[in-house]
C-alpha cells in the first residue's frame, strides 16, 4: 500500500514537472531577457530598502515583512510605501515612514542600480 502511493506521488509529481517545463520553455524561447512584473516589483521593493539604508546609514534597520504597498505608475514605474525601524550605534530608535518612486528602464540586471531611475525618496518620521 505504502509503495503505491509512492509510486503515484513520483507519477504525478513528474507529470507536473512536464506540464510546468513545456509552458516555460515557451516563454523562454520568445524572449530570454523579458522580466515578469513581479520580478521587477519585488526589485524594486528591495532597492526602496537599500535605498532608504543608504540615505539614513543606520547600525540596523528593521522593514517589516510584507508590510508595504506598492503602485504601478506606468509600466516600470513603481511607487513603494513602508516603514523602517532605524536603530543608531548608540542604539536610539527612529521609527520612519517611507516613500519610494522608482522606475527600471526595462532592460540589463535588475540588480544594477544602472539600470534604475529614482524620481523621490521621502522619509517621514512616524
Amino acid at each position: 500500500m505504502f509503495k503505491k502511493i509512492i509510486v503515484a506521488l513520483f507519477v504525478v509529481g513528474i507529470s507536473i514537472l512536464n506540464v510546468g517545463c513545456g509552458s516555460e520553455n515557451k516563454d523562454l524561447s520568445k524572449d530570454s531577457d523579458v522580466k515578469s512584473s513581479q520580478e521587477v516589483k519585488n526589485t524594486a521593493i528591495t532597492l526602496c530598502k537599500l535605498l532608504v539604508e543608504n540615505e539614513i546609514k543606520p547600525h540596523k534597520a528593521d522593514f517589516p515583512f510584507g508590510d508595504y504597498k506598492i503602485f504601478t505608475t506606468s509600466k516600470n514605474r513603481y511607487v513603494v510605501k513602508s516603514s523602517v525601524t532605524a536603530i543608531s550605534s548608540n542604539n536610539n530608535e527612529l521609527e520612519l515612514n517611507y516613500h519610494c518612486d522608482v522606475e527600471y528602464n526595462g532592460s540589463g540586471n535588475l540588480m544594477d542600480n544602472k539600470n534604475w531611475k529614482l524620481y523621490n525618496l521621502e522619509l517621514v518620521p512616524k
